[in-house]
């Protein structure tokens, strides 16, 4: 933080946040990293999201991760922070693919800047891995559907499908 800018601690209403916001950008200009950074449009943003106001947070995320790009680059810490919020953000919306994308290229980004156990790159990773595992799931779901009225029609009523059998037949 520069000296030039008081701390501003997170207010609880988003109202207040927002005038920060504001007053910060009017005062230090829309891409200073006191205005990007986490100290005002990350908070807002995570508030929002916390209040079930995903629309507004979803701006204020990609506000941040479009500014922290230009100002750090996009293979630093607050950006690949950033870049991890607004994926969480998509993924609560259900915008899966959106969420994987954008990761997928935030852990490229990670894995040519940094080696495998900075943290940046762990939670990007991690991140990865909870929004590819529902897109796979989903995925799997339409290309193989599954209908279990033949196999149960197969076994029978007078003859009761054991754990083997059960696994024989779905195989």
């Amino acid at each position: 933080m520069t000296s030039e800018t008081p701390l501003v601690t997170a207010p609880l209403e988003p109202q207040e946040l927002e005038a920060a916001v504001e007053s910060t950008t009017r005062q230090l200009g829309e891409n200073h990293p006191d205005t990007l950074d986490w100290i005002l449009v990350h908070h807002l943003a995570s508030l929002l999201k916390k209040r079930g106001d995903l629309a507004k947070a979803e701006v204020m995320f990609r506000r941040a991760v479009e500014g922290l790009r230009l100002q750090y680059g996009v293979s630093h810490p607050n950006t690949l922070a950033a870049v991890n919020n607004l994926a969480m953000l998509l993924k609560k919306k259900g915008q899966l693919e959106d969420a994987r994308e954008l990761l997928q290229q935030a852990l490229k980004d990670a894995q040519a800047q940094h080696d495998e156990r900075d943290a940046s790159r762990l939670a990007t990773a991690n991140n990865l891995g909870q929004v590819a595992q529902p897109v796979r799931r989903s995925l799997n779901r339409r290309a193989q559907p599954v209908r279990l009225a033949p196999v149960v029609a197969q076994a029978g009523p007078a003859e009761p499908c054991s754990g083997s059998r059960s696994a024989a037949v779905l195989q």
